[in-house]
């Protein structure tokens, strides 16, 4: 079982130590940063070089959370998304995949920057609640209900090939080999995240860690993460590398946050760990013991956060 301080907060990287592409702490972008993007240099390991097998994650992590993933999970950055849009290689045209979609966050930020989107995810709950709000809201974004490592797009045929917080519960080299094969010439691979309340920044931010360690404990929910997610060994960047894509770029960038009590226990809701079907009975009594331990450290039931959102692209 993976030690609970360091299981995933329901985004990716959950709480990393140091976030993709070598940002931690003071070298973060700040609120008056646009953002920063860096050129990725990654040397190319020899043929011989062993590669960790990866983790598998269960079927199933997310049952029942897809009202408070789509509401509370929180919505990529404008200034991300605009950041993202320049290096998009189509113009209003276009087939963008959307792998391990959820609910649809990336495929309906992305959705006005193409002809074409197609949001994929192994969870029938995310599915269904994606594709109805699609036919209320006549978004256009076509749903399938498949894993990422499973589903098909004829060669040469996609643009972008997306993933928001969910490329670390992929099986990453079939994945990256995959896109190499389904993207045009001039395609490209974006994956974004953000991370959540979790984390050690912040006072209550200690304080909900706690609680949260101390219930994975008592009713084994961290049994759910596999060992071995961090992929500390094997990262995204060699990853993508390794299957061709040879040219790669980061942007991140830091926005000002006030949570509530509510939207961080809807957040918690929303993660593998501090689900419905994760806590069973239980959650009740674990929604209560946040409520205490967040107004414990501020009684104004007002948490400020510095949100780290980040976008990699990948190219041949």
């Amino acid at each position: 079982m993976p030690s609970p301080s360091r299981l995933p907060s329901g985004s990716w990287p959950p709480q990393p130590t140091k976030p993709p592409g070598g940002i931690t702490g003071d070298d973060r972008p700040t609120k008056a940063d646009p953002g920063r993007a860096s050129l990725l240099c990654i040397p190319t390991p020899g043929e011989s070089t062993p590669r960790p097998p990866e983790p598998s994650f269960r079927s199933g992590l997310y049952e029942g959370t897809a009202p408070d993933y789509d509401c509370f999970r929180l919505p990529y950055a404008d200034g991300l998304i605009d950041l993202v849009r320049a290096e998009l290689p189509s113009n209003g045209t276009g087939l963008l995949v959307d792998l391990g979609a959820g609910t649809g966050q990336v495929a309906r930020a992305l959705r006005p920057f193409v002809e074409r989107v197609v949001a994929v995810d192994p969870e029938s709950d995310m599915v269904e609640y994606g594709r109805a709000r699609s036919e209320r809201e006549h978004d256009g974004i076509e749903w399938r209900l498949a894993r990422a490592e499973e589903v098909d797009f004829a060669f040469g045929s996609v643009d972008v090939v997306a993933s928001g917080n969910a490329f670390h519960r992929f099986d990453r080299p079939v994945v990256a080999a995959n896109a190499m094969r389904w993207l045009s010439a001039h395609g490209v691979i974006v994956l974004v995240w953000s991370n959540g309340p979790l984390g050690r920044d912040e006072p209550w931010q200690l304080e909900l860690t706690r609680v949260r360690d101390e219930w994975l404990e008592r009713t084994g929910a961290g049994e759910r993460i596999p060992e071995g997610w961090e992929r500390n060994e094997y990262t995204d960047e060699v990853v993508l590398r390794d299957a061709g894509f040879g040219h790669q770029v980061e942007h991140t960038m830091t926005v000002r946050h006030s949570w509530t009590v509510e939207t961080i226990i809807g957040f918690l809701h929303a993660t593998s760990f501090a689900s419905c079907a994760a806590l069973g009975e239980s959650i009740d009594s674990f929604d209560a013991d946040v409520r205490d331990a967040l107004l414990s450290v501020d009684p104004s039931g007002v948490f400020g956060q510095d949100i780290t959102f980040g976008a990699r692209f990948a190219r041949r």
